[in-house]
């Protein structure tokens, strides 16, 4: 079955309604405070995935996750994302 794709103004309901959507291999873009992040499959060994900072002319550097708690509990821009998860623009999200 093929992703699909849902462009903006699509943000999270609440911490459950991002957890699932990571946890069923979502692919999620979003922006929090200017700098834009993504969320997407883990490729190596075992589950999990990675978050990278899309930053625009440098490769940000993975960091790898393997539930969605260990991501709700990074921090972006000073903030934990469990804190904010509802309030970032919501760029591109896959269901």
């Amino acid at each position: 079955m093929a992703d699909i794709y849902l462009d903006g103004f699509d943000p999270f309901e609440d911490i459950e309604d991002f957890s699932l959507a990571v946890m069923h291999g979502g692919e999620i873009r979003f922006i929090w405070k200017g700098i834009e992040y993504g969320i997407c499959r883990y490729t190596g060994e075992g589950p999990g995935f990675t978050i990278t900072k899309l930053s625009p002319g440098e490769i940000g550097e993975d960091i790898i996750f393997y539930t969605a708690d260990e991501v709700l509990d990074m921090t972006f821009s000073g903030d934990k994302l469990r804190d904010i998860i509802t309030q970032v623009e919501v760029v591109e999200r896959t269901l």
